[in-house]
C-alpha cells in the first residue's frame, strides 16, 4: 500500500534545483532511514523457526517516471528465496491430491493432504505498529534534508 507524502513542496523545490542524480541520493538519504523502521518492526514480528525468513527481509528502491518528475517506490519483504514469508502473511488454502490416473501404466503420485496454512498477518502487525515512527522519521530527515540545502545553495 503506498504512502503519499503531502506538504513537501519546499523539498520538492529545492530538489529540482540540483541534477537528478544529486537529487536521487538525497532522496534516498531521507527515505532510508525510514525503511529500516519497518524493516526491524517486521524483524521482531516475523514468525521465526529458525531465522532464515527474519534475515531475509530488505527493501528495494526503484524510481518510476509520473507527470511530476521521477518518484522513489520503496518495497519492503522478504527477499524472493524467502518466498514463504508471503504464504506466512496471507495464509494458504487446503490442498489434496488423491487423484490417480488408473489408465497410465506409470507409479501413482503418493496421496497427500495439506490443511492449508492460517495467515498470521506478521508484516501488517508490523506496519501498524510503526507508521507513526516512519513517518516522523521521514519528516525530520526531510526537515533536515531542507535545511542542508537552503544552507548550500544559499552559499552559491
Amino acid at each position: 500500500m503506498p504512502i503519499e507524502i503531502l506538504g513537501t513542496a519546499e523539498l520538492s523545490e529545492l530538489l529540482a534545483k540540483e541534477a537528478p542524480a544529486a537529487a536521487h541520493r538525497y532522496l534516498l538519504k531521507v527515505a532510508a532511514p525510514a525503511a529500516d523502521v519497518v524493516i526491524q518492526a517486521a524483524q521482531e514480528t516475523v514468525p521465526v523457526r529458525y531465522g532464515v525468513l527474519q534475515a531475509g527481509i530488505r527493501r528495494w528502491t526503484h524510481w518510476t517516471s509520473g507527470d511530476g518528475g521521477s518518484q522513489l517506490e520503496i518495497d519492503i519483504g522478504p527477499s524472493h528465496r524467502q518466498y514463504w514469508g508471503l504464504f506466512l502473511e496471507f495464509g494458504t488454502k487446503e490442498q489434496f491430491d488423491g487423484q490417480r490416473n488408473p489408465t497410465k501404466r506409470r507409479r501413482a503420485r503418493k496421496m497427500y493432504h495439506h490443511g492449508g496454512t492460517p495467515a498470521r498477518h506478521w508484516f501488517l502487525r508490523a506496519w501498524e505498529g510503526c507508521k507513526d515512527k516512519v513517518l516522523d522519521t521521514f519528516a525530520s530527515g526531510a526537515k533536515e534534508m531542507v535545511e542542508r540545502l537552503r544552507a548550500r545553495q544559499g552559499a552559491l
